[in-house]
């Protein structure tokens, strides 16, 4: 059985509460990622900043590319821990337009598991599995 912190990146790009949008920004753009976690000093995330906030920011005349990403980041962030079952969150991606998940360990971001993770976690384990009917069930425990 596959858990989050089997296939999660762990290599997360975030910026800190407090840093100006145009960090955020630089990172997303230079790095090709569509989503940025938001943290604290202690590393517990606080938020998280996506394209689509970038867009709303940008059309904005009255928004400065120095305020802080607290201001304009999404805040309700649904999290996994790093021990939940890789199905958890391939449902929760069927289910939600959500497009990253941040991962937590004692409340801390260890990682963080895109869609593009889980297609490509399947992907491997079919071109592993060729001979086999059922290389899904190394995800779902029997």
């Amino acid at each position: 059985m596959f858990t989050a912190d089997m296939v999660m990146t762990k290599k997360v790009y975030k910026v800190k509460k407090g840093q100006p949008l145009k960090d955020a920004m630089e990172i997303m753009l230079s790095k090709k990622i569509r989503g940025i976690p938001v943290v604290d000093d202690a590393n517990n995330l606080v938020g998280i900043i996506t394209e689509s906030d970038m867009l709303k920011i940008l059309i904005d005349d009255d928004i400065n590319d120095a305020d802080p990403v607290e201001n304009f980041m999404t805040k309700d962030v649904k999290c996994f821990n790093a021990r939940d079952k890789i199905m958890d969150i391939f449902n929760y991606f069927i289910e939600s337009p959500r497009r990253r998940v941040p991962i937590l360990k004692d409340g801390k971001l260890v990682g963080i598991i895109s869609r593009r993770d889980l297609i490509s976690l399947i992907r491997d384990l079919k071109k592993r599995d060729l001979q086999r009917t059922n290389w899904w069930a190394r995800i779902i425990p029997a």
